[in-house]
């Protein structure tokens, strides 16, 4: 067994018109900067205001969100539990209904 690293072998790519070898990953101008790299770093720098404006809004929507998702959460849960207590108020109302009819009953009074 060799010591060199298996690798996968890549299929060629078709004909581009770019000057550049194909490879696997996309151009550096197809991605985004991450937001704490250096290249990204001058952009924030020029406007730092209108980025923390953005970032700002983005974590009020996020709250808003959350609020409206938990308030939807509280009212089903306020629906299942009416639900759930009027079933059981139906289940109650059965079982006087049922004793009613075993004392009435003759052939339900022998057993």
């Amino acid at each position: 067994m060799s010591l060199l690293t298996h690798r996968k072998s890549i299929s060629p790519a078709p004909p581009t018109s770019s000057s550049r070898s194909p490879s696997r990953s996309p151009s550096p101008d197809a991605v985004p900067p991450h937001p704490r790299s250096r290249r990204s770093r001058s952009h924030v720098d020029q406007q730092p205001a209108e980025m923390e404006e953005v970032y700002s809004r983005l974590a009020r929507e996020k709250e808003e969100e959350k609020r409206r998702l938990q308030v939807e959460m509280r009212k089903r849960e306020q629906e299942l539990l009416d639900k759930i207590k009027e079933q059981q108020r139906q289940l109650e109302f059965m079982k006087v209904e049922k004793t009613k009819v075993r004392r009435r009953c003759p052939i339900c009074r022998r057993r």
